[in-house]
């Protein structure tokens, strides 16, 4: 990762020379003032660029607010709390990197610390502006306090390594497939009050979409509230996915997106059939003869015999019944999971949190683990494909050795 180290100049020297050497020796590229000037007064335009560019800001608080320009010159997309005239550069740096992951490190109050390097001796503000900006901090984030350099160069790499699980667990999330999109309006003709023949012009449209599907693709079902889907089109969305796809979780939401609970589309497909008689007898017509390797042909031949099926039942209205959520629970019993994995933090404390999550991953009993945040669905992650992640993360650093 490329990590940007904001503080103050004289006061914290050595300390951000020891995180600069712990944050390299593990691999990361460092930008920090140093590869400026050695005057306080470093540029606002190169720092605010340098924080855009970085993937993680580091800023360091001591006892000193740091210089204040008079103005900052012509400064592209500044945050508007960015204030000239009133607002350090360093403080700037940290508004400069809103957005992306910011790791807080206060200097601790009991810890020694010069007089002469703290404004509440030296300045005319009596060190008000630190105070207000300290605090400030300790509310915005989980910040982490240090005493010495090496110190801060401990809980730096400690945050900066929960960081990088967490940006594994991002990047090991699969994609979805939407369920409400071109399927639902393929399988049950939204709007309509009954259901119509299975197949029609969209035919060519679902089968390349079927086609398109890879490995690690889930699909998110919304109920709604209640009128969205019929057991029987739900059924047949899980035996196309079981048969003709890669998919292997359905993940039910509602209206606003919140979890109601996942299942196998194996499940799904299983349970539906033996409760529905029609469907077993669709089935059992279904295995006489072999499927075909052409998709659209055998889209065809499904549909073709289920809409006989339906008819020979009385057609599928008399057939069909809501999926609402009581009903999704009582129809799956065990096979529904109403749990998930909650990572519900704010954006700048992200990484907090991200070792319990990742140990619930790990320790999930399926393979597929369903993550929400702040109430609502957020993704499935492969729980076999970030275990080997954060092995593979944890080997190397043993390989590196020690960063101090």
């Amino acid at each position: 990762m490329e990590v940007y180290i904001s503080s103050t100049q004289v006061d914290l020297a050595e300390h951000r020379v020891a995180v600069a050497k712990a944050l390299r020796q593990t691999g990361h590229k460092v930008l920090h003032m140093e590869e400026y000037t050695a005057e306080e007064t470093r540029p606002l335009e190169r720092c605010v660029k340098d924080v855009a560019s970085a993937d993680l800001y580091v800023g360091i608080f001591a006892w000193r607010y740091g210089y204040v320009p008079k103005n900052y010159g012509t400064v592209p997309d500044l945050p508007s709390e960015i204030i000239p005239g009133e607002i350090s550069i360093t403080e700037a740096e940290y508004h400069a990197a809103k957005g992306k992951p910011r790791l807080i490190f206060l200097l601790a109050e009991s810890a020694p610390w010069p007089p002469v390097y703290m404004d509440a001796h030296t300045s005319e503000d009596k060190g008000d502006k630190i105070k207000k900006l300290r605090a400030f901090l300790g509310e915005r984030h989980m910040v982490s306090f240090f005493t010495t350099p090496d110190d801060l160069a401990r809980e730096v790499m400690a945050a900066v390594r929960r960081q990088e699980l967490s940006t594994q667990l991002e990047l090991k999330s699969l994609q979805p497939v939407d369920a409400h999109t071109w399927m639902h309006q393929w399988l049950m003709k939204p709007g309509l009050p009954e259901p119509l023949v299975l197949f029609d012009s969209a035919l060519l449209s679902v089968t390349d979409q079927i086609q398109a599907f890879d490995d690690e693709t889930y699909m998110k079902v919304n109920l709604g509230v209640g009128k969205s889907w019929w057991s029987t089109r739900l059924y047949l969305l899980s035996s196309f996915l079981v048969d003709l796809t890669n998919v292997r979780l359905l993940v039910f939401v509602d209206q606003k997106e919140r979890l109601f609970g996942v299942s196998s589309a194996m499940a799904v497909r299983a349970i539906l059939s033996r409760r529905i008689a029609v469907i077993r007898h669709y089935e059992e017509r279904l295995a006489l003869d072999d499927a075909l390797e052409d998709l659209e042909a055998e889209l065809v031949r499904r549909g073709e015999a289920w809409e006989d099926e339906m008819e020979q039942a009385g057609g599928e209205a008399s057939v069909k019944s809501w999926i609402r959520k009581q009903d999704l629970r009582r129809f799956l019993g065990d096979a529904l999971i109403q749990r998930a994995v909650d990572w519900s933090e704010d954006e700048d404390s992200r990484g907090n949190r991200v070792l319990e999550v990742v140990n619930e991953v790990i320790r999930w009993p399926q393979d597929l683990v369903p993550i929400v945040r702040d109430d609502r669905f957020y993704k499935v992650v492969e729980r076999d494909a970030l275990t080997e992640e954060v092995a593979s993360y944890f080997v190397n650093e043993r390989l590196r050795g020690p960063a101090l």
